[in-house]
């Protein structure tokens, strides 16, 4: 069974964990909320692949 972790198999936190992390405690920016939807809708196929 896969491990799907927030890690990648390097064990560096997901790009889309990293973009939250940087961002904690405030609104997203209006030129931030393209890359986090981007990057959300990466990290959700990956925890739930179809």
């Amino acid at each position: 069974m896969a491990n799907h972790s927030s890690a990648s198999s390097f064990g560096a936190p997901s790009p889309y964990l990293a973009f939250m992390a940087a961002r904690a405690g405030r609104a997203l920016r209006p030129e931030e909320q393209a890359e986090y939807e981007q990057l959300l809708t990466a990290w959700a196929d990956f925890r739930h692949p179809s």
